[in-house]
């Protein structure tokens, strides 16, 4: 933070800078860094400077940030083989072994000389399908 403090020409050297840590996350420390810049502009681009900086030391230190990673433990019962064992089990799968079966796509259904409305039912004696 120093050097970018001293080298940087968006920055205010004499408000100064602060340093401080919030709280610890599931799998990071979380902290604020604060320095004022002269400008909305060189706000952008100290920042940018400050993370570089924060990027280029965590690598020189051999400090790695992991991304948060769970675990999910399953009961054994819940295993593949378990799973395979429920009945319908045989309906996934095809008899030669080929993987699970897939719907076919329906061709393009043959127009109903029928008149239809948007609500999707057949119309009754009581719905009017337009002008007579």
């Amino acid at each position: 933070m120093d050097e970018v403090l001293e080298s940087s020409s968006h920055v205010v050297k004499e408000y100064g800078r602060y340093f401080g840590f919030d709280s610890f996350g599931e799998s990071n420390v979380i902290f604020w860094l604060f320095v004022q810049a002269k400008d909305r502009w060189g706000s952008f681009i100290v920042q940018t400077e400050l993370m570089q900086k924060l990027h280029q030391r965590l690598k020189t230190e051999g400090i790695v940030i992991n991304y948060p990673v769970r675990t999910l433990q399953f009961p054994k019962e819940w295993g593949p083989d378990a799973i395979m064992g429920l009945k319908g089990a045989d309906a996934l799968s095809r008899r030669d072994g080929r993987g699970p079966r897939r719907r076919r796509r329906r061709g393009k259904l043959a127009e109903s000389s029928a008149p239809s409305n948007d609500s999707g039912h057949e119309p009754d004696d009581t719905t009017e399908t337009g002008p007579s």
